[in-house]
């Protein structure tokens, strides 16, 4: 190549370098979040000078960029209306046009396999799919990716899309039934952004500096600089192993070293910190499954996920609503109830909400196909916690307060209104006493109080409710939503013994 050549290259390169570009958050079919100061950013000349205008606002919005040529200001959004808009961008001698630019409500979607699950593996899904022509609801994708540090840019692909049967074919099931419901009934448009990823734990998704201020989390550090050093050891050793037993099982740590996705904070880093600081209404988000082994970190886990996305967004108010883990077989059950135990826990961070989902489940699948009322029992939170558009029941009955009194427990609930209990299925009821040897119980409702006893316990100390494999609903309330799982003891090394559960469970196959 000649020197002239050359000097094209590198002319050819800095023009690139200097041009006025956006995220891909911003682009034609977006969604900007209604009645807010909404961010937007970019990059042109360093300390250039970059006018936007809109069509719903009489004056450009003007701001300079930094000696890199990085910008950052924010642009006034109306209330959400069907009608789509445009947004000018100029610097310099450059230009650039926004087209169909609707102006909604924003929520980000994230979790592992379930929310991930897409709609063309859902039920009847060529029916569901060809309804999709839904033109005010936007779809932001974001592909998967990995990154040790923050990132700022996305991995590549991920774009904004019109909801259509062919772009939803391939977009979070649950997150479209939850924009569906939330547009139906707000009458506004309504976009998606959604991360996820499946068979992560949530200490994936959390901040480092997050994780790093919480010392119980150390742990999860810890884990991974143990599985570094066995690295070596357990492969040779499973080597060895595999000479006389073809089948053997890999050691935990090259299970997991093969897993790069699942070390902590490279899924934040890679596909939720580019989002940082697009102006959303909240967050919705389903997993657990892949926390188990873990299950007693989870509400710590949970509360630094939380607390370091709302930091992150510089808005401690920011919803986060989720769903409780479904029924599933787990051979594992007592952790899977654990971690429900956890999501109930999470409650008492602010501005959070939780739906109960055990009758959604399927024993012996881990990825049910009907997610359609698993995004409608979301939507039902957002409705009424954050719209007030309602005063439907959204969440099951949840274990507020326990005493014991002449041989009964009796038990008070959160969402009680007309509290149920149903005699044609198996109770998963059972009480104990300091022997920590647990019977199936019998109960009764007086004043929204469930009493609980059994003839074998006449002294009882604890009660334990569907804290096993049992999908069945005998508590619920006016909404037939079901209670959530609970325990009132913390005898984690205690099981229910086998004869004692009313119904046969599943091995698991996660």
């Amino acid at each position: 190549m000649g020197r002239l050549g050359y000097l094209f290259l590198i002319f050819c390169g800095l023009f690139v370098q200097g041009q006025l570009q956006l995220s891909p958050l911003f682009s034609d079919h977006m969604l900007l979040q209604q009645q807010s100061e909404a961010a937007i950013w970019g990059t042109t000349e360093p300390n250039a000078t970059v006018t936007i205008t809109v069509d719903w606002c009489v004056k450009p919005t003007t701001t300079v960029a930094d000696a890199s040529g990085s910008w950052k200001t924010t642009i006034k959004t109306t209330q959400g209306t069907f009608v789509p808009h445009w947004i000018r961008l100029e610097s310099g001698r450059e230009k650039l046009e926004l087209k169909d630019v609707l102006i909604g409500e924003v929520w980000l979607s994230s979790g592992q396999s379930n929310m991930e699950l897409v709609m063309r593996r859902v039920e009847q899904a060529e029916t569901e799919i060809q309804k999709a022509n839904k033109p005010f609801i936007r779809l932001f994708q974001v592909k998967r990716g990995t990154a040790s540090e923050p990132q700022f840019s996305f991995p590549s692909g991920s774009k904004w899309a019109v909801c259509t049967p062919e772009s939803v074919k391939e977009f979070s099931a649950m997150s479209y039934y939850y924009a569906c419901k939330l547009q139906e009934k707000l009458q506004i448009p309504v976009g998606i952004i959604n991360a996820n990823w499946g068979g992560t734990g949530a200490e994936s998704w959390t901040p480092a500096t997050s994780m790093n201020s919480e010392p119980k989390l150390a742990s999860v550090y810890d884990r991974w600089k143990l599985w570094e050093t066995n690295r070596t050891t357990d492969s040779l050793a499973y080597d060895q192993l595999k000479l006389s037993n073809p089948k053997a099982e890999l050691p935990r740590s090259l299970y997991m070293l093969k897993r790069l996705h699942r070390r902590p904070s490279v899924l934040f880093n890679a596909m939720i910190h580019p989002i940082i600081p697009y102006t959303i209404k909240g967050f919705i988000w389903y997993q657990g499954t892949s926390n188990r082994e873990w299950a007693y970190e989870y509400t710590d886990q949970m509360k630094a996920l939380i607390t370091g996305w709302r930091q992150s967004w510089a808005n401690a108010k920011l919803p986060f609503y989720f769903l409780q883990l479904t029924a599933y077989g787990y051979s594992d059950s007592h952790l899977a109830n654990v971690i429900r135990e956890s999501q109930v826990q999470t409650l008492q961070l602010p501005y959070t909400a939780l739906a109960t989902t055990l009758d959604l489940g399927d024993m012996g699948e881990l990825h049910p196909k009907n997610k359609k009322p698993f995004g409608e029992r979301l939507a039902a939170i957002a409705l009424n916690e954050t719209y007030q558009q309602n005063k439907d029941l959204y969440c099951g009955p949840l274990l507020v307060k326990t005493k014991f009194k002449k041989g009964k427990a009796i038990l008070r609930f959160k969402h009680d209104e007309w509290l149920q209990i149903a005699t044609d299925t198996p109770k998963s009821l059972y009480i104990a006493g300091e022997d920590q040897h647990f019977y199936p119980a019998t109960a009764f409702l007086k004043k929204k109080l469930l009493y609980v006893y059994a003839n074998e316990v006449p002294h009882p100390v604890a009660v334990r409710y569907n804290w096993n494999n049992c999908p069945q609903t005998y508590l619920f309330n006016a909404a037939n939503l079901p209670a959530s799982p609970f325990r009132t003891d913390q005898w984690n090394e205690v099981r229910i013994p086998e004869w004692a559960i009313p119904v046969s469970t599943t091995p698991n196959q996660d």
